[in-house]
């Protein structure tokens, strides 16, 4: 700043309207450190949202349960406990259900993302894989596939869970068990049943306080027998359909448009 030339012995004199006071300057610099600071932590915060708010893998799958238990009355229990037999995952926690699992040819594979499980799934289909597995519940695709729009729809945890459990709950009815309908959505015959029962008869047990969580119409209660029968229900036997890689919508006579949970097959 250029000062001015005062009288000989006055004080310098800065141009008017260009001098700040000595004392506003610092305090002025410490405001606008502080507000910097304020805005970077408050974008910080913003941009972490999306990652906080986003589940777990294994809470896709719970929280999938839980609503298709207060939906269709199937105890939670019941549900946990096919998950964990069926998709259950070894982490840090102990064994958690799995989303993107795919069975295939008796051996099952855990993907990280609902894409490389589906991609993975095609691969499987182009090959003529007849045992083919999905998602939290391992749908069976060979029996139940063209009940979904697509793959994507099948692999998704609500739509999986919800189908699995429609299924189990018109099991129920025929059966008069939980146990006989588990093993029977599986497509399991008597003598292979026995070791899968004992796998589901511990997560069972040790699941069940979760069944008063679940607020929801009544669940079914039926008797529990020590082994399931022979697969002979009608909701598991395949329907003859053509399928295409494609889409997983019937290609037969039913409407492409036809809910999941359509009464055709008794559910």
């Amino acid at each position: 700043m250029t000062l001015l030339t005062p009288p000989e012995g006055g004080p310098s004199v800065a141009p008017r309207g260009l001098s700040t006071p000595p004392h506003v300057r610092p305090f002025a610099s410490r405001s606008m450190r502080r507000l910097f600071v304020l805005l970077a932590a408050l974008a910080l915060a913003l941009l972490s949202l999306p990652a906080l708010a986003q589940p777990s893998r294994p809470e896709l799958c719970e929280a999938a349960a839980r609503e298709a238990s207060a939906s269709t009355g199937v105890p939670l229990s019941v549900l946990r406990a096919i998950m964990l037999t069926v998709s259950g995952r070894k982490s840090e926690e102990g064994l958690v259900p799995w989303p993107w699992t795919i069975g295939a040819g008796g051996e099952r594979v855990w993907f990280e993302t609902a894409d490389d499980a589906r991609a993975y799934a095609y691969q499987q289909i182009k090959r003529g894989e007849p045992a083919l597995g999905l998602g939290c519940f391992q749908v069976d695709y060979a029996r139940y596939g063209t009940r979904f729009a697509s793959l994507e729809d099948m692999l998704t945890p609500r739509i999986n869970a919800e189908f699995a459990a429609a299924l189990l709950l018109g099991l129920h009815a025929e059966t008069g068990g939980w146990g006989y309908a588990a093993a029977a959505l599986q497509g399991l015959g008597e003598a292979e049943s026995e070791p899968w029962l004992a796998t589901f008869y511990r997560h069972r047990d040790a699941a069940r306080q979760g069944d008063f969580e679940v607020a929801g119409h009544a669940a079914a209660t039926g008797p529990e027998d020590d082994r399931p029968r022979l697969n002979t229900y009608p909701l598991l036997q395949d329907s003859g359909e053509t399928r295409v890689l494609g889409s997983l919508v019937p290609t037969g006579s039913g409407s492409p448009g036809a809910s999941l949970f359509t009464p055709a097959d008794g559910l």
